[in-house]
């Protein structure tokens, strides 16, 4: 009879500790991963920031909006990104056919989309499609997206992918890109399907839903072991 019930208690223990392990896996499986603290955050932008730099300069032909780049704050580059870099030409160009001698200040968030494209992922882009950049309501339009001749608002992509990581992609393009003639207004707030938000459950977590199952696995061991016992 004791040996029959110390056999019990050390089923209950094991299976106590079986529960209690699957628990603790479960929620190191399920836990977020913590976002860097802002200080490291920073100093990886920076970084980024450098890399570009460096990229555009060992080029040989960015060289001028490296210059404009080199003044950005890092803070404000999104986490990742698209920057159309025109040619020291096209800047020349540029400012030869002006009267004032000097880049419009929007240009440069204009030629940057927050989102990472390689331009493997470009030409799966239909025309006319629309990337938003960092100037607010104005998106990039391609205009061609024929592996030869790609296009955005009607400037050549004739250097791609000058640099790539896992977050930022750089094109070289021969014209400066025109937000005044090319970018596309957002549609209307009012045609914007708004998506219904689903309430999320409260009173319980993932963790006791665990714990709530793992009680009641280890009691029902618990009385098929006595009625077998």
């Amino acid at each position: 009879m004791a040996m029959s019930f110390a056999i019990k208690l050390l089923l209950l223990v094991a299976l106590t500790t079986a529960a209690s392990l699957r628990l603790t896996s479960a929620a190191e499986t399920l836990a977020p991963s913590q976002p860097p603290s802002p200080a490291t955050a920073a100093a990886n932008q920076d970084t980024h920031l450098r890399n570009i730099l460096d990229a555009l300069i060992g080029s040989g032909d960015y060289g001028g909006w490296a210059n404009l780049l080199s003044s950005a704050n890092p803070s404000e580059l999104p986490v990742t990104a698209t920057f159309f870099i025109p040619s020291d030409d096209a800047i020349s160009g540029l400012l030869s056919a002006s009267t004032t001698a000097r880049l419009d200040p929007l240009l440069v968030p204009y030629h940057i989309v927050p989102q990472r494209l390689t331009f493997s992922e470009l030409q799966h882009l239909d025309t006319r499609t629309r990337l938003p950049t960092l100037l607010p309501a104005n998106f990039i339009v391609v205009t061609n997206n024929s592996a030869t001749n790609f296009t955005v608002d009607g400037s050549q992509i004739t250097q791609a992918d000058i640099f790539l990581n896992a977050a930022f992609a750089l094109h070289g393009v021969n014209k400066v890109l025109n937000y005044s003639l090319f970018a596309l207004p957002a549609p209307p707030a009012s045609l914007l399907r708004k998506k219904k938000k689903l309430p999320r459950p409260r009173g319980i977590t993932v963790s006791a839903a665990w714990r709530s199952c793992a009680t009641l696995v280890s009691t029902f061991f618990m009385l098929l072991i006595f009625n077998i016992l």
